[in-house]
């Protein structure tokens, strides 16, 4: 069964560890004009684009400028207007002799690749242009009547599609005349007609032709709309002679379980490494699957919510462009589906992306294609290099770094609007902060002395001023309530209650800690009910750099910040380190809401934005402007999460000290154990040994004994990521008793390797990571190249 095959339509796969670096050629090679052109087609350093009449000529790579070389025209003395509708290189000739002979071929014919242009117009002519003379050496106008739609080389063949559905196919020519011999455009062609709706899409796969036409709600046949959604594909074998012309008696379509959603079909491909499944990208954002063997759709896949405009098979991986000009590469065979790559290709939609599969020899790599309605062409490194060094050079980063360890200390409390002076209501409140921090101190493990203080030190509050009187501010102003003296009442309010709590902490920290150790806060931020503040012991302050706080809101879908997250960051040393306090959506069922407040807040693309950070202490690619780009993650807050349990049988469980089968029902644990596609699925947490932290009665001892009757959960949690394993361990996980919220403080200490690079070291080793490449790389482009030169 295919990966897909087991997923919703409506699932989405895993972007949040997506390498985000544009897989970009050392110098970049891209084209770019003024104006936007119809078709591309590209062969190693040479990239065509055609607009109107004219074929762009450009030579990109090593001593290429990018601008157009060379100007053709065709159909220069036709007396009405030529609009070019598709272009593609041709097979050369090998073997053959150069001929001169008037009346045939008035051009010496050679044997290289990308030097003879096929162009399709929108009058149905094709017309061949010679790229190194700029010249047009031949030209048919009675092969097609209606504008051309396709034009495809096939290993040593061509074939050419029109929108009335009549194919032509040019076969080599195995005559001992040379005027004649080879693949030539005035040579004869075998032609075929189908039945083609307006708008199908067509694709080349291997030897066939896939016709994929609109959904079937647009057809008339009214059998056809109660069968089946989505579009009909039909397929062909125009080059075969020993199977029948129609490989199908009736159209295949997506079954109707699969099928809600589903657009047209924007592009088809086919996967080298998985030849068996083709893979149709539509205008919905889906990928729809197909057998090559059955012919069935076996999976629909919702890769995002922009509408795919192209798809293309490389190596083992699914290349999707969209209408947001991004590409994403995708691993087809995990189930969910990986984004191993993603980033912005061009400034408006890419129309078109494909694989040079004619021009690995001459250029000497695998290249692939985009071009967009930016006018632009860009050429991208199609077995992913860098991607490739950069992974083994991380497994070979022992030799060129050395390590020390920190401890770091993480309190998550929702505050319930509790204010500083709340804390003064028992003796046990006073206390709770400052006998949190002096037991972080006494936390130790063989790396680190049990009476080291924390090098750094992370309060993430949730709720600290009353979300329903925010919501109704927010609600006011929504609705254009304009500035009224409540609403400025409010934020005095408000402001006057995080700096109580800012305050506060820099009090308890200084008189809680020992007297030889200082801290500095480094950090603070907020957002509506988040608060954050970060401390760092003044003897590691040397050591961080890249200082940065932003925020994610998450609550009215992204508008408003009563849901969300605060998330801090540093680099100590070469280590980058991201802490997230987020607050997600509350309510028992809704799990599904939570999960995608998380994904919104690990994929949000611009967290930070440092145009100065290193690269060197960011992971996956990353700039350090999103979450995950951070070597360190930690993950924590009130995150909602509560027990699938009636409210007696938990608090009999409870009462019984049983809480491992209720830890069997914690929505998070199950999420994390059974749910592939949940953003924190790669992330940790430590062991629970303590009673559930919410809800209370504020004030008291007692579970909630208002009308609502809220059943005990864990909502308080810390989670943690590492790019390394090896390089978190947490020390202590546990609640405190603090009675001034609903909720119950939790805190974790974790000791974290930070590590410290050698940059001659890491030189020497990546000269040896490249050489290795360069072996690989061949091993991968010889079979590339044999794939192309003869598809199956």
């Amino acid at each position: 069964m295919h990966a897909a095959a087991d997923m919703t339509p409506s699932g989405l796969p895993d972007t949040s560890h997506a390498n985000r670096r544009a897989p970009k050629f050392s110098p970049d090679c891209c084209t770019s004009a003024k104006q936007a052109f119809q078709c591309f087609a590209v062969c190693g350093p040479t990239v065509v684009t055609g607009s109107g009449d004219k074929v762009k000529v450009y030579r990109v790579g090593e001593s290429a400028s990018g601008l157009g070389d060379k100007l053709c025209t065709v159909g220069e003395h036709q007396s009405k207007e030529v609009k070019l509708t598709a272009l593609e290189f041709r097979p050369p000739n090998h073997g053959v002799c150069p001929v001169s002979v008037t009346g045939k071929r008035a051009h010496g014919e050679t044997a290289d690749e990308g030097r003879y242009l096929w162009c399709g117009t929108k009058d149905g002519h094709i017309w061949e242009l010679d790229i190194a003379e700029a010249a047009v050496v031949h030209s048919r106008q009675n092969v097609h009547s209606d504008p051309i739609q396709l034009l495809k080389r096939v290993g040593n063949k061509m074939l050419s599609l029109d929108e009335g559905g009549k194919i032509s196919i040019w076969l080599p020519n195995a005559s001992t005349d040379p005027a004649v011999a080879g693949l030539r455009l005035s040579n004869q062609p075998i032609t075929q007609r189908i039945a083609m709706e307006k708008g199908s899409h067509a694709s080349v796969v291997g030897q066939q032709l896939w016709v994929a036409s609109g959904s079937s709600a647009q057809s008339k046949n009214a059998k056809d709309q109660t069968a089946s959604k989505g579009p009909r594909i039909r397929i062909y074998n125009p080059f075969a002679d020993d199977k029948p012309f129609n490989a199908l008696s009736k159209a295949a379509t997506i079954p109707p379980e699969m099928g809600e959603g589903v657009g047209a079909v924007t592009g088809g491909a086919v996967i080298p490494s998985r030849p068996d499944y083709v893979y149709f990208g539509h205008d919905s954002g889906h990928v729809s699957i197909w057998s090559r063997q059955t012919y069935e759709c076996v999976g629909v896949r919702k890769l995002g919510p922009h509408g795919l405009t192209a798809v293309a098979g490389v190596i083992k991986y699914l290349w999707v462009a969209t209408r947001a000009g991004t590409i994403s590469v995708f691993d087809t065979e995990t189930a969910p589906w990986r984004a191993l790559k993603i980033w912005t290709a061009h400034k408006e939609p890419i129309t078109a992306i494909k694989a040079d599969e004619h021009g690995i020899e001459k250029a000497g790599r695998l290249q692939v294609a985009s071009g967009g309605l930016d006018a632009a062409v860009h050429l991208w490194d199609g077995t992913l290099s860098f991607d490739w060094i950069e992974a083994e050079k991380s497994k070979r980063e022992a030799e060129f770094c050395t390590y020390r360890s920190i401890k770091t200390l993480h309190v998550t409390f929702n505050m319930d609007a509790a204010s500083p002076n709340d804390l003064e209501t028992s003796a046990e409140n006073m206390e709770v902060f400052g006998q949190m921090l002096r037991n972080a101190c006494q936390v130790g493990s063989d790396s680190l002395p049990a009476d080291r203080p924390p090098d750094v030190i992370v309060f993430g509050f949730q709720e600290l001023i009353d979300l329903e009187s925010k919501k109704l501010t927010a609600k006011s102003l929504l609705l254009g309530g304009g500035r009224k003296k409540g609403a400025n009442d409010l934020g005095d309010r408000v402001s006057r209650q995080y700096r109580s709590w800012y305050d506060k902490l820099i009090q308890i920290v200084r008189f809680a800690m020992p007297a030889t150790c200082g801290y500095l806060l480094v950090q603070s931020e907020s957002l509506v009910g988040l608060f954050t503040c970060v401390f760092v012991k003044q003897t590691e302050f040397k050591h961080v750099r890249e200082l940065a706080i932003s925020t994610v809101k998450t609550g009215m879908g992204g508008r408003y910040g009563n849901k969300g997250a605060v998330i801090a960051r540093l680099v100590v040393q070469d280590t980058s380190i991201a802490f997230v306090n987020a607050h997600l959506a509350a309510g028992q069922k809704h799990v599904k809401q939570r999960n995608a407040d998380v994904a919104d807040i690990l994929e949000y693309p611009t967290v930070f934005d440092d145009p100065y950070a290193d690269p060197e202490a960011y992971v996956g690619g990353g700039d350090g402007s999103m979450v995950l780009d951070h070597e360190l993650v930690f993950f924590s807050g009130d995150l909602n999460y509560r027990i699938d349990h009636n409210r007696d049988t938990v608090l009999s469980a409870l009462a019984a000290r049983k809480l491992a089968s209720l830890l069997d029902q914690d929505q998070l644990r199950k999420e994390l154990k059974h749910n592939p596609a949940f953003r924190l699925a790669d992330f940790s947490e430590p062991p629970i040994a303590f009673a559930p932290t919410y809800k209370y009665d504020r004030g008291s001892y007692d579970w909630d004994t208002s009308d609502k009757n809220r059943i005990p959960a864990w909502c308080d949690r810390v989670l943690f990521k590492s790019d390394k394993p090896d390089r978190v361990k947490c020390l202590e996980y546990r609640r405190w008793e603090c009675t001034i919220s609903d909720h119950r403080p939790v805190t974790a200490v974790f000791e974290c390797k930070v590590r410290k690079a050698d940059f001659g070291k890491r030189q020497s080793v990546e000269e040896a990571v490249k050489e290795e490449w360069r072996g690989l790389e061949k091993r991968l482009l010889d079979t590339a190249r044999g794939g192309y030169a003869d598809p199956q």
